[in-house]
């Protein structure tokens, strides 16, 4: 016989085998008409106080309450933890799905149960979303951010996302072409640099109409700092770092030695030569800044360096 007491809760004689769902569970149809029935009854004021003053100061059973100065087990982690005797991993034990291969049955349901949850994922699409009009907080961020970074530092998993979106992008080709098109928009940098910005507000001062980040179709096209159409004239504000000062580099220094590419600073060099060049002879002039002649310059001093362009 089932015996609860008075908060509804099964006594110490009904817990274990002698509990009637002992290893049993209850359908998801039940399931969701029990939640629905709770969710009536604490809609009403009265049912809710009272609940709340029934279990004012009670816990569930002096041996599993959590007692104080004790650390949840959700900080300490999870190993050495044991679930349950019934559900822990033996040592030993061969797990169900070792050496099986696509091609079982067990393991080709499981697949199509995945490939299902994604694509519903993946329908989830604007106002569908649960995050549509939402925004993390800046802690999540941070966790998500942190969590990341941890992840590409495996290689293996590395390796994994890599070949994952070759794959998708090989399976879909329309993906593909519709990321191609988004990229030709995109005009980078999409930020200008404190030097870009100083130079610009000089322009601004003395009434040059001018554009930024322009594409250069030259050879090495690219796209440049500063374009004044009416002067036919370029402005590159080469930063110390970006373009390697030779006064502060030596010619082998690399920027980034862990890139997927190395380029040297002599390299760098060669490239910016190249374009000056390519540009002139397609009939524009080209006036190249340093950062640190940008940073001592003054109004009048800038004034100076255009008049020898007009």
């Amino acid at each position: 016989m089932v015996k609860r007491d008075e908060l509804g809760r099964f006594t110490k004689e009904c817990v274990g085998k002698e509990n009637i769902f002992y290893r049993k569970h209850h359908k998801e149809k039940t399931k969701i008409e029990h939640g629905e029935v709770i969710k009536q009854k604490w809609k009403n004021p009265e049912y809710r106080k009272n609940q709340i003053e029934k279990r004012k100061g009670q816990h569930s059973s002096p041996e599993t309450e959590f007692k104080k100065g004790l650390i949840p087990w959700s900080k300490k982690g999870l190993k050495g933890i044991r679930v349950s005797p019934q559900s822990e991993f033996k040592k030993g034990h061969k797990p169900w799905n070792k050496n099986l291969t696509k091609e079982d049955p067990r393991i080709a349901k499981l697949g199509e149960k995945t490939s299902k949850t994604l694509l519903e994922r993946g329908s989830l699409r604007g106002e569908k979303h649960p995050m549509y009009g939402k925004h993390h907080t800046e802690k999540a961020k941070n966790i998500i951010g942190l969590k990341g970074k941890k992840n590409w530092q495996n290689q293996e998993y590395k390796k994994m996302m890599i070949e994952s979106h070759i794959r998708y992008f090989k399976e879909h080709p329309e993906e593909k072409e519709r990321m191609r098109k988004q990229r030709a928009k995109l005009i980078l940098p999409t930020k200008d640099t404190s030097i870009e910005v100083k130079i610009q507000n000089f322009l601004k001062t003395l009434g040059i109409e001018f554009f930024t980040h322009q594409k250069m179709n030259i050879k090495h096209a690219y796209r440049c700092d500063i374009l004044i159409p009416a002067m036919n004239l370029v402005i590159e504000c080469d930063g110390g770092f970006i373009h390697c000062n030779p006064s502060k580099y030596p010619p082998k220094f690399v920027r980034y030695p862990s890139a997927k590419k190395i380029i040297t600073a002599q390299e760098i060099w060669d490239r910016d030569k190249i374009r000056t060049s390519e540009l002139i002879e397609k009939g524009f002039k080209v006036l190249r800044l340093w950062e640190f002649e940008i940073r001592a310059m003054e109004l009048n001093d800038f004034k100076e360096n255009l008049v020898k362009f007009i």
